[in-house]
């Protein structure tokens, strides 16, 4: 009877640990199969990565389409069937010039792809592109339906450096705006006007701290916005008396709308933060939750610039006041120099967290309680190939799917890029 019991419960055991188990297998490997310059050399392509359902968006800032890094992204469609990825289109500006670096930021949201072009026009000033799917679909060359701009451009701005898009609003950071001071940055924000995105646009509203965090802040390097929440952060800001420690801002769109110039709702810190953490260097948010990349960041008894990622959930009298994290995100078996937190990309309960100085990507499952404490990763990605080819610099997930690019491989042509597709198997076969 005993043996009978512990047999029992060793099974159940066994289903539970398969329930909850995920298994992330690689389905398919990117690359620019259209060469748009010729030769596919030093393209980096895996820039940046985006996907929305079965599109995916791949930039290739330094490919050479009309010019020397003009840059370039690459449409895929996935078959979910099949699970076959096939490049589909290819997006280039009709009035592209040298080192523009297009592609160095995309976004998808349906069938409006926003592409960053963060070295455009004279002196680094930055656009950011507009694409919509064509009547015909996503197929072949296209150029921009719309261009955006800051109506206060200027001079090493890098407007573009990052783009994201929600239904009909956009957001574009600039990171080296230097209004408030030199290169603290500035978030814009593009409402879609009523006759469609078309011609050369200007922003409705720009968004900036209410206390300037000083020269170099970096607001804009990364951005991410869902419905009327916009979430960024100065990267390099100085926090109670620590240089780059890194601070994060929500902005919450007013009830008179985007409009004119506004600031922070809430701000966001690590309970636990240092000097040159870096808090913000990457940032996502989805259903009311908020992560932020610290790749710097040396939790007590880590290893040095061992990294870490930081969740904030939305409290429930919203995103207001100052507002620390409710999850560490850490690696189980982090090295030095590994910088977790590099990028990251957030969809339901899942986050994956790219890294800057190992080939690796991390996956994170929210925990039955939530996102709360300390947690380690329940799955471990690294790259099947050799050399420093900078593997989960960028990273995307979709419901059951991540792609991480590593835009420095050398399997086709040097520094050419490559994109690798995994699913969870585990939740494709429906058993989550």
């Amino acid at each position: 009877m005993i043996k009978i019991n512990i047999t029992i419960l060793i099974f159940l055991m066994t289903i539970s640990v398969q329930i909850n188990a995920t298994v992330w297998n690689e389905q398919a490997q990117l690359v620019a199969d259209i060469s748009l310059d010729g030769t596919g050399d030093n393209d980096e392509f895996g820039s940046a990565v985006a996907m929305d359902a079965n599109i995916i968006v791949v930039g290739a800032k330094a490919n050479d389409p009309v010019a020397a890094n003009s840059g370039a992204a690459y449409v895929y469609l996935v078959n979910e069937a099949t699970g076959l990825t096939t490049e589909i289109a290819q997006l280039v500006v009709s009035n592209g010039t040298s080192s523009d670096l297009l592609g160095s930021s995309v976004a998808i949201d349906g069938d409006v792809i926003v592409v960053g072009a963060y070295q455009a026009y004279s002196n680094d000033q930055g656009r950011a592109y507009i694409f919509e799917k064509p009547e015909s679909g996503w197929a072949g060359v296209l150029n921009e339906s719309a261009i955006l701009q800051a109506s206060n451009r200027g001079s090493n701005d890098e407007f573009g450096f990052s783009v994201d898009i929600d239904f009909e609003t956009i957001v574009v950071g600039a990171r080296g705006e230097d209004e408030a001071s030199g290169a603290a940055g500035a978030l814009y924000v593009f409402e879609q006007p009523n006759d469609g995105w078309s011609g050369v646009l200007e922003e409705d509203a720009k968004l900036i701290p209410s206390v300037s965090q000083g020269n170099n802040g970096y607001l804009g390097r990364s951005v991410s916005i869902e419905g009327d929440v916009i979430v960024s952060a100065a990267y390099l800001a100085t926090v109670n008396g620590n240089d780059d420690q890194g601070h994060g801002y929500v902005f919450v769109k007013p009830q008179a709308g985007w409009s004119g110039t506004l600031t922070e709702s809430a701000e966001l810190l690590a309970s636990d933060g240092q000097q040159f953490d870096k808090l913000g260097i990457s940032v996502d948010m989805d259903n009311g939750t908020i992560v932020l990349g610290a790749y710097l960041a040396e939790p007590p008894g880590s290893n040095s610039n061992q990294g870490a990622a930081y969740v904030y959930t939305q409290p429930n009298g919203g995103w207001s006041g100052t507002i620390f994290e409710s999850a560490i995100l850490v690696s189980s078996k982090p090295g030095n120099n590994e910088e977790l937190g590099f990028a990251v990309s957030m969809h339901k309960n899942t986050i994956a967290v790219g890294t800057g100085g190992y080939d690796r990507t991390y996956i994170f499952t929210e925990p039955d309680t939530g996102w709360t404490d300390t947690i380690t990763e329940t799955n471990l990605i690294q790259e099947d190939a050799s050399g420093d080819n900078d593997f989960g610099k960028s990273v995307a997930v979709y419901n059951n799917r991540v792609v991480v690019t590593a835009l420095l491989d050398d399997d086709l042509h040097t520094n050419a890029g490559k994109a690798y597709v995994y699913i969870d198997e585990i939740f494709k076969n429906g058993l989550e």
